[in-house]
């Protein structure tokens, strides 16, 4: 697994937070006027007409890329409900293999504090792929509930050239309201450190100690002690090979040489044996006081594509 701190040193300037998409639901069709001044405080932005939600009458759709925080102050006073919100963290790195590596970290280390039964589905070029590389992971099915997501293949729309870009999807407005956003108000001012802090974790999995719990879990016993066979100046770690076989066997997707902790974790189960990574090098800044995150002009670097893979 690659070394954290020295991944970290090549982020450059750091790692960058930001709403990379929000829906909302209104009652009423935007003002050819308000509906202009969202576009140019954000990368994109569409209204759409589509059915109410059950027992509802709001029934346009508000999307809109890449907001501002003027977006939220233009909507504060419009009465509606958020039911998508992606809240995204940017990782500009100086050179592809750095960006790789961290992509692979990722892909490795990587999970959910509340995964189920969901599916991890890998993605290269907008289609599921089964071969070992991949430039887009899900950590989940597209499904309504909180889902992550993972890629390094496109250009950072909050700075210059390519990042690894991580994303929450909060999809429904049950959802959204989990993570604690009831309005727009919710919005301008957010705690990403908060957020990321609690919601960024990988895991590592310590092969000795997995190795004695599951001999002690065969076998009835309670061995403290680690098991070492010793022959003249050689020394086999037994509980590290064993603690190696399980993991390689249960973490391993259908394709060569492509681990996950997740997976690994919904096939074993928790135990003392996860050791967690202090992520602190890959938080976004604590936010003061009037302080905005954003570290470049709006618009300058990525013109808005839509692509439904993503």
């Amino acid at each position: 697994m690659q070394n954290l701190s020295e991944l970290s040193e090549r982020i450059n300037p750091g790692p960058v937070p930001y709403i990379d998409k929000i829906s909302i639901r209104l009652g009423r069709r935007l003002g050819k006027r308000k509906l202009e001044q969202i576009k140019s405080d954000a990368d994109h932005a569409s209204i759409r007409e589509g059915r109410p939600v059950p027992g509802g009458k709001k029934k346009f759709l508000l999307t809109i890329v890449n907001p501002s925080d003027q977006v939220f102050e233009t909507l504060r006073f419009e009465c509606g409900f958020i039911n998508h919100l992606e809240l995204a963290l940017d990782f500009p790195v100086k050179d592809e293999a750095a960006r790789r590596a961290l992509f692979n970290l990722f892909e490795e280390a990587f999970v959910k504090s509340h995964h189920g039964r969901h599916e991890l589905v890998r993605y290269h070029l907008g289609e599921v792929t089964h071969d070992a590389h991949a430039s887009c992971i899900y950590f989940g099915q597209r499904r309504p509930g909180l889902n992550f997501v993972v890629y390094e293949d496109r250009e950072s729309k909050v700075a210059p050239g390519r990042a690894v870009h991580l994303e929450a999807r909060f999809i429904g407005s049950a959802a959204v309201r989990r993570a604690g956003v009831t309005s727009v108000d919710d919005l301008m001012d957010f705690d990403y450190h908060d957020f990321w802090k609690r919601h960024l974790r990988l895991i590592k999995v310590d092969l000795a100690l997995l190795g004695r719990l599951h001999w002690n879990r065969q076998n009835g016993r309670k061995r403290k002690t680690v098991d070492v066979f010793s022959r003249g100046t050689f020394d086999y770690h037994t509980d590290i090979a064993r603690g190696s076989v399980l993991y390689r066997n249960l973490a391993r997707h259908d394709y060569d040489d492509v681990y996950s902790s997740q997976l690994f974790i919904d096939r074993f189960g928790r135990g003392s044996f996860l050791k967690e990574l202090d992520v602190s090098p890959l938080l976004p800044a604590e936010k003061g006081r009037g302080q905005s995150y954003c570290l470049y002009p709006r618009n300058e670097h990525v013109r808005y594509s839509d692509d439904s893979n993503r």
